[in-house]
């Protein structure tokens, strides 16, 4: 339902228009003007046609009650006839009629043939509409003249214009005075125009002796930023200072000049504070650290050199020779009770070639052929063109397709050389299965790899597992790996820790473990069987797998590695150069 307003509004615009349609009436007799402030009223409406004080409406959107029959009459229909007394109801144009009246029944000029006639609003309301009926209702055209200020006759007649004329007088050619909204590359564009056009020329820098013009600095060695003489010199002792030749100086040459060079040569509270190369250097250099770092620009490394404690060190020239540890007094050396005790066991190492493998350390030998027994740290290599299998007939081409990578350094196997070295701590147990442990973990990449139940250097057990012999040799990868270089110390730790849950690890490696190590490279989470730092003890399956220094489960072999530029630099020393 409309408001009371707009219904008001709207009977007025309907009964203007049939008005102007049905009477005839030239409008522009009655057009009202705004000159100086002033309602200019028309000479045909001042000549006394219709004897009440018109109201002064511009516009007939602006429709203004007034006490003149017209605003009497319209808030008599609309209040009354398209009113039940709740809400208000649009009127319809066959609502309203016009009524010719050829009499002339009214006192009116003889030129306005339209003075009797009337609108008629019997068409509107009635007891089936349950409002009021008009029947009674009119209004005289004259009463409805006043409001007909600002209608417009239409002209009939046209100019026609030339176009072909027109375009040879014309400038079609039309600029907007106000430019539209700039776009961020057109606002970078217009920087760099700018800048390139307000730096000014390169100087030139060199060092000049011409001690006797009282600066210090010329001749001391360092560069000063000089200009070529203006004269066309080309000897160096004709150059003169760059910065006042370069320089804007605003008041005396507001015109000419570029952006100032140096902080030093901007007067404190001048313009251009801030405002120069050298400050605009200092701020890029915010943005550019790590380029400024590659280009080269020096650090001043204040680290202290670590020196090393010992005077030397004891040198096993091959893999394989051997420290025999024996105890003078008695038959034991501390360490048969590794089973139920566990044990850690370090060294310091360098490795002289990328070819040799062999044992480390070992107590026993947990694989030899007639009653194993012991355990064993050891070192291996393979080369990338070893064979492993059909489908991937070396290394090298199942670390390809398999996108294999290492577990340190970021990077696929076999970047860097054509061997891996890797080291691993074997261990056979007592118990009544005689297990055979080692060190080797889960790995992630594209198809990932689980660590297995049977130790890869158990063959004999590979084969009767129903286990190929590739996926063995694939499983080679999965132990800890020491950087081919042949200048580095590296520092092991090998454990065993006979206290942790091994066996039981597995059912819990099913689910997801958090991503911890920077070999896996395309999930936030993967199967705790792939990753590594679960079957090094450091995520505890049992408290949401949060990661640890020690959760109880994985596995019970485990072998670490830190370089000794790693462990130094941690330290917060540097290395000897």
């Amino acid at each position: 339902m409309a408001t009371l307003q707009q219904v008001r509004e709207d009977l007025v615009d309907k009964i203007l228009k049939i008005t102007v349609a049905k009477s005839g009436i030239d409008v522009s007799q009655y057009r009202r003007t705004i000159s100086s402030g002033q309602i200019s009223v028309p000479s045909t409406e001042s000549a006394g046609m219709y004897n009440q004080t018109s109201p002064e409406v511009i516009y007939q959107e602006d429709y203004q009650t007034s006490q003149l029959q017209f605003d009497t009459t319209i808030n008599y229909v609309v209040n009354n006839c398209l009113s039940n007394g709740t809400d208000y109801t649009i009127v319809d144009y066959s609502q309203l009629s016009y009524v010719k009246a050829d009499g002339k029944s009214r006192n009116f000029r003889d030129d306005q043939p339209w003075q009797s006639d009337y609108i008629d609003f019997s068409g509107i309301g009635g007891a089936d509409e349950n409002k009021t009926a008009c029947s009674a209702d009119y209004l005289y055209v004259p009463e409805i003249v006043p409001f007909l200020s600002q209608f417009f006759t239409f002209e009939e007649t046209q100019t026609d214009i030339n176009t072909d004329v027109a375009r040879d007088i014309l400038d079609t050619n039309i600029f907007e005075l106000l430019p539209g909204n700039l776009t961020r590359q057109q606002e970078i564009d217009n920087f760099f125009k700018e800048y390139n056009r307000l730096k000014g020329a390169i100087p030139f820098f060199g060092d000049i002796p011409i001690p006797d013009q009282g600066d210090p600095t010329e001749g001391d060695g360092l560069l000063d930023a000089l200009a070529y003489d203006p004269e066309g010199s080309t000897d160096p002792v004709d150059y003169i200072p760059y910065d006042p030749q370069h320089d804007i100086v605003e008041f005396t040459n507001p015109y000419e000049g570029f952006i100032t060079r140096l902080d030093e040569n901007v007067p404190m509270g001048n313009t251009n504070q801030n405002k120069t190369l050298e400050w605009l250097y200092e701020d890029v250099k915010l943005f550019l650290d790590d380029k400024l770092q590659e280009e080269g620009e020096e650090f001043e490394d204040v680290r202290p050199t670590y020196q090393n404690k010992s005077s030397g060190y004891l040198k096993i020239r091959n893999l394989n020779q051997s420290i025999i540890i024996r105890n003078g007094e008695s038959e034991n050396i501390g360490m048969e009770n590794w089973e139920t005790d566990g044990f850690t066991i370090t060294m310091w190492v360098r490795f002289k070639d990328r070819v040799g493998s062999g044992t480390l350390f070992n107590y026993g030998n947990p694989l030899r052929g007639k009653d194993p027994v012991g355990f064993k740290l050891e070192t291996f290599v393979v080369n990338k063109n070893d064979p492993i299998s059909t489908a991937w007939p070396t290394y090298g081409d199942y670390v390809t397709d398999q996108n294999v990578w290492t577990q340190d350094s970021g990077s696929p196997f076999f970047s860097d050389n054509d061997y891996e070295r890797f080291v691993r701590l074997v261990v056979k147990e007592t118990d009544e299965n005689e297990t055979l442990r080692d060190s080797h973990v889960g790995i992630s990449y594209d198809s990932g790899r689980v660590r297995t139940e049977v130790s890869p250097v158990d063959i004999a057990g590979w084969a009767t597992s129903g286990l190929t012999e590739s996926n063995r040799l694939a499983g080679m990868l999965t132990y800890t790996r020491i950087p081919i270089d042949f200048d580095e110390w590296y520092f092991i730790v090998a454990s065993y820790d006979p206290t942790i849950d091994e066996d039981g690890s597995f059912a819990l490696a099913t689910d997801d473990c958090p991503t911890t190590t920077i070999f896996h490279q395309n999930h936030n989470t993967i199967e705790c069987s792939r990753n590594p730092d679960y079957w090094r003890g450091n995520i505890d399956p049992i408290n949401s797998y949060t990661p640890t220094y020690r959760s109880g489960y994985g596995a019970r072999c485990k072998v670490e590695v830190i370089s000794k530029t790693q462990l130094i630099t941690a330290r917060g020393f540097k290395m000897e150069d």
